[in-house]
């Protein structure tokens, strides 16, 4: 069932064209492709994520090399899988969205309830609490809470979740239509050795091979959501970019220095960041005259790994030899 009274706001709509005009220029090769710079102590890489950005990328930084490759539509919710955790995410980059009710029984809401309402995103920061969900197991009250998933960017798929409980193991969450008064339960046994355990909704199944172990990446070139505040009311968005391995990674953004000359020395200079989207997407902005994405190659990042590594990355391209968008090139070196 869906929301067929439900009215995307007129920039939606014009994000949507623009996509699908991207998507069918994306085989156009750019008039002045890039000239790589001497490579010095650096090397570079490109990887292929598809002109839709399908595939996502888990990188380790000391190895420079791929360690896993997934589909990002392959997953709806992504549960904290640590012995003591209880953060609950949603895929973002698959166009996810949430709407949180006030409402305690699922035969509160049915198909008008999307009616005019103000979606949400998690804060790509990563940070506990910052999940649309937020703080869902503070009592009884909260866990009984209903909401409401946008399972698509256009709306044609909703359903209602409680998030019923949480324990060492696992958690119980209970799943519905938007217009049925009762759920089904499922129980979400917590992955081991693993940053979270993926849900797909649909099928109510688990997700196995999304992510690898956590020891063994650094950073995931991916799609997830971000929120664009600068727009009225803010928009929630399906942005191409960088995330940090929460598990020991942090990093900084540098647009002073030049690239060759960081060292050792800098590491003393700048402020290292936990916020799993501090590489994140606007390292390339979109040229509407051009009708290309253009990388801003004054954009360092400086990356430190849980095995006390420093690394730095610039961005130099994101489209492939043959001009199709979705093929991040950068340059990595290690500092230390």
């Amino acid at each position: 069932m869906f929301c067929p009274k439900f009215v995307f706001p007129m920039r939606i709509i014009l994000l949507l064209l623009i996509s699908v005009s991207l998507l069918m220029s994306s085989c156009t090769k750019k008039e002045q492709p890039y000239v790589l710079p001497p490579k010095g102590d650096a090397s570079v890489h490109t990887l292929n994520m598809g002109a839709n950005y399908d595939f996502q990328y888990y990188y380790n930084l000391k190895s420079q090399q791929v360690v896993h490759i997934s589909r990002v539509d392959s997953w709806d919710l992504a549960f904290e899988s640590s012995f003591d955790g209880e953060q609950v995410l949603i895929n973002g980059g698959d166009n996810m969205a949430v709407l949180p009710t006030d409402a305690h029984f699922f035969s509160q809401i049915n198909e008008t309830y999307c009616e005019g309402k103000q979606w949400e995103l998690d804060d790509p920061k990563g940070h506990k609490g910052c999940s649309v969900f937020g703080d869902w197991n503070a009592d009884a009250n909260t866990r009984n809470k209903v909401y409401v998933l946008r399972m698509d960017a256009l709306g044609t798929n909703y359903r209602k979740i409680k998030i019923k409980g949480v324990t060492n193991f696992g958690y119980v969450i209970e799943v519905a239509d938007i217009n049925a008064a009762f759920g089904t339960d499922f129980y979400v046994e917590k992955q081991a050795n693993s940053n979270f355990t993926y849900v797909d909704l649909s099928l109510l199944q688990v997700v196995k091979n999304v992510e690898p172990i956590p020891q063994v990446w650094d950073i995931v070139f991916t799609r997830y959501g971000h929120t664009f505040y600068d727009q009225d009311p803010a928009l929630p968005y399906a942005v191409t970019g960088v995330l940090l391995n929460p598990q020991g990674t942090m990093a900084l953004k540098d647009s002073v220095h030049d690239f060759y000359n960081i060292n050792q020395d800098f590491l003393s200079e700048g402020s290292l960041t936990a916020d799993r989207n501090i590489i994140g997407f606007d390292w390339k902005e979109y040229d509407m005259d051009k009708g290309i994405y253009e990388v801003k190659q004054n954009y360092n990042y400086i990356i430190h790994t849980k095995e006390n590594n420093y690394f730095k990355l610039r961005f130099m391209d994101f489209y492939s030899d043959n001009g199709i968008k979705g093929s991040p090139t950068f340059e990595l070196a290690q500092i230390k």
